[in-house]
């Protein structure tokens, strides 16, 4: 099992909330809609089109990809400091896992990792985008509304 992580990202929200979110991530639909079409005139075109190739679900993500739509569900939620999506609809079977960690009442330190199984002799052709997309999806993290 190969594993990417990002690097410690800080959210400006309690852990509570940040779990609340990450846990149920259908959550995320409406508050995103709204700011994304307020700031649609502002954000570059690939920020535009990276955010309709996600959908969020009451208990997964949905992301739009060159292989198709792959499906990540919750698969294990440890309140308030870990949540696993395991891949549900994917050629490769992998997980994203979230921890989150207290550093005040209104923040939150996390860290995202993906995990997979692939063999040995395609993770120099793919390791560095697997870890940029960790990379990316911690920054994603600090990003969101909570």
């Amino acid at each position: 099992m190969e594993t990417y992580k990002s690097d410690v990202v800080t959210i400006n929200a309690g852990i509570d909330a940040v779990f609340a979110r990450l846990s149920h991530p259908g959550t995320f639909n409406d508050v995103l809609k709204s700011q994304v079409e307020e700031a649609a005139q502002n954000l570059p075109q690939d920020v535009l089109d990276n955010l309709k190739s996600v959908k969020f679900e009451d208990d997964s993500l949905v992301i739009e990809s060159p292989m198709g739509p792959l499906k990540l569900g919750v698969v294990e939620a440890v309140e308030p400091t870990r949540i696993v999506y395991g891949a549900q609809r994917s050629p490769v079977a992998f997980n994203l896992e979230i921890d989150l960690e207290k550093s005040s009442d209104a923040q939150t330190q996390a860290v995202a990792a993906i995990k997979l199984d692939i063999p040995k002799l395609l993770v120099p052709m793919v390791g560095s985008k697997l870890r940029e997309g960790a990379r990316q999806f911690g920054n994603i993290l600090a990003k969101l509304p909570y």
